[in-house]
């Protein structure tokens, strides 16, 4: 909402009053290695019992279930 608003605002700037920057070249950047990282089985409890330790929650955090998940490996860049 407030990009919107802001969008309006600048297209009712007058002209004269808008400027461009220079474009800059993109910073310079060590080249990213993937890594192979192994997440070991486990328990993931989605969403929370209702009031559970009073605590607020949309409609679809309710109610709480629980996952076995196996382990997997994920890659990831460093």
């Amino acid at each position: 909402m407030h990009a919107e608003t802001l969008c309006y605002m600048l297209h009712q700037l007058p002209v004269e009053r808008k400027f461009g920057r220079s474009v800059l070249p993109p910073p310079s950047a060590q080249p990213r290695v993937p890594v192979k990282v192994a997440i070991p089985a486990g328990i993931a409890t989605l969403g929370m019992r209702r009031w559970e330790n009073g605590a607020f929650g949309w409609d679809n955090e309710f109610e709480k279930h629980r996952v076995d998940v196996p382990a997997f490996a994920s890659m990831h860049t460093t």
